[in-house]
């Protein structure tokens, strides 16, 4: 994947989670606004997870926005059941999930049950 096709794809996110803020509250954010929440709490959260939970070197093969979109794919599942869910949870999911490491799986599941 090309870089502007990521760029256009983090656009995107930015420009639904503006959307998602705004039919929240009587006003309308500006798209920096909503980068500025989008990454503070959206991608930075994420992101410290993914770094705290090694899932990046779990998959090594992948680059990281698309390790990035499997968290965030797993997060929206795991939110349908559970709005207070946190990335934590999705990281080891993925992991339990998709690795192709034995350890890196029973390991994931182990953080799943204590969570």
């Amino acid at each position: 994947m090309k870089i502007i096709d990521i760029l256009k794809r983090i656009t995107d996110y930015i420009e639904k989670h503006k959307w998602l803020i705004n039919e929240k509250i009587p006003f309308t954010i500006t798209l920096d606004q909503a980068f500025y929440s989008w990454y503070e709490n959206v991608f930075f959260p994420q992101w410290h997870e993914m770094e705290r939970t090694n899932i990046l070197q779990k998959f090594r093969d992948k680059t990281p926005y698309d390790v990035y979109k499997m968290v965030s794919s797993e997060y929206f599942f795991l939110m349908e059941a559970d709005r207070g869910v946190h990335y934590d949870k999705a990281c080891y999911a993925v992991i339990a999930r998709e690795s192709k490491s034995i350890i890196a799986k029973f390991s994931a599941k182990m953080h799943l049950l204590s969570l």
